[in-house]
């Protein structure tokens, strides 16, 4: 549950000490944070989960995320992760917590109702973004490295005879991705360069 005054469109948990300045007669109230997402209304920094973790974790977060590869960057309220293979947020949640969603490698129709266009919830509670960062490092070595997975996430179908023409073809789609995975490791390399020149 959160609550906003019409005239300033910020929302504030319950317990924030914002909430007081807000007229009762402007107060309106809203059920869930997407809710809030949709109208428009950010949270305040002061009661917002994840700046409270992003602030207390700073340090420690440029640190870990320099140590294996990762970038991040606070927008919007929310904290962008990004590794060379996946893209994910942190969120706040209704009742205080924060959670993790990964953006969509493929469309699934239950992905409309996501508060985050083109991102869906992964069913893991976090309690850090340092929790989150581990999770994110896992999940990507875990698609690297299991081959069924790999597979069911690029389509590829395995096992075509040497010299075939499913064999060629295979071989063009494999370059092209290669290709492709540079050009993400070069981009990659210039977030977490404009990352770390925004922190300053």
């Amino acid at each position: 549950m959160l609550y906003y005054s019409k005239k300033s469109k910020v929302a504030h948990f319950p317990g924030c000490h914002h909430l007081g300045r807000v007229l009762v007669d402007n107060a309106v109230l809203l059920d869930t944070w997407s809710e809030a997402r949709r109208q428009g209304v950010r949270i305040c920094k002061c009661c917002n989960p994840v700046w409270k973790r992003y602030k207390s974790e700073q340090r420690t977060l440029t640190t870990f995320c320099a140590q294996n590869g990762l970038a991040f960057y606070g927008q919007d309220g929310l904290v962008s992760l990004k590794t060379m293979h996946s893209q994910w947020k942190i969120a706040p949640t209704d009742d205080g917590g924060i959670v993790l969603f990964h953006r969509n490698t493929r469309y699934k129709k239950s992905d409309a109702q996501s508060p985050l266009s083109g991102y869906h919830l992964q069913n893991f509670r976090i309690l850090s973004i340092i929790d989150a960062c581990q999770y994110v490092l896992d999940h990507d070595a875990y698609r690297l490295h299991t081959p069924a997975a790999k597979d069911k996430q690029s389509g590829v179908k395995t096992g075509s005879p040497k010299g075939s023409r499913k064999w060629r073809a295979q071989q063009k789609r494999n370059k092209k991705k290669e290709r492709r995975d540079a050009i993400k490791r070069v981009l990659f390399i210039f977030d977490q360069l404009e990352s770390e020149r925004a922190r300053g």
